[in-house]
């Protein structure tokens, strides 16, 4: 019985989670889109900072003769993506690195590459904009949205950003330990 009342909150929160994504999946299609319907068959689209992957599966559906890569960077507070990743993954219509962008290498350029919701995240915007230049094919596009920050809510933790990644961390030190989370990043050159 208790099996079961677990389980059942799992689905709960996975379906709220899906629901939260999934609006955001509708965002990056209303822009994106467009885009993909230029390209050729046989194309190269690259998602940086993928999420659950609900945008890149959506798009990989529509246009099956478009070859379609994401990169994420799974690490601790990603674990509620897990169900959703092997979801969305389930049609095998695009590949997933499980790595940030300063670790991925690939010897294609890349005819769109697209980030929704995700460059504002980067530690080092400066080195992200050189990757997006020395993968993007001659006449590739590269679409970067970000979001308002006016209401700053961190969905992979599920908490709302309070000033700067730092204070926050230090206002929910102790749900933040229970995930394992740590403020150590990585500065990657500059401009």
């Amino acid at each position: 019985m208790r099996e079961t009342a677990i389980l059942t909150e799992q689905a709960k929160a996975e379906d709220k989670l899906y629901k939260e994504y999934s609006e955001e999946a509708k965002f990056g299609m209303k822009y994106v889109e467009p885009f993909l319907l230029n390209l050729n068959d046989c194309s190269h689209v690259l998602e940086v900072g993928s999420g659950p992957c609900i945008l890149i599966s959506q798009l990989s559906m529509l246009h099956k003769n478009i070859n379609f890569q994401a990169i994420e960077p799974m690490g601790p507070g990603f674990y509620m993506f897990d169900s959703l990743i092997q979801k969305a993954q389930k049609d095998n219509l695009f590949k997933l690195y499980p790595s940030g962008y300063e670790t991925f290498e690939s010897e294609i350029k890349f005819d769109l590459i697209y980030l929704i919701n995700s460059f504002e995240h980067l530690p080092d915007f400066q080195h992200c904009i050189h990757f997006l230049k020395d993968n993007l094919a001659a006449n590739g596009r590269c679409i970067i949205l970000c979001p308002n920050y006016s209401f700053p809510y961190e969905p992979h933790f599920q908490l709302p950003v309070i000033i700067s990644s730092k204070i926050t961390h230090y206002i929910f030190r102790k749900k933040l330990q229970l995930l394992r989370v740590t403020t150590t990043y990585t500065v990657y050159g500059t401009v």
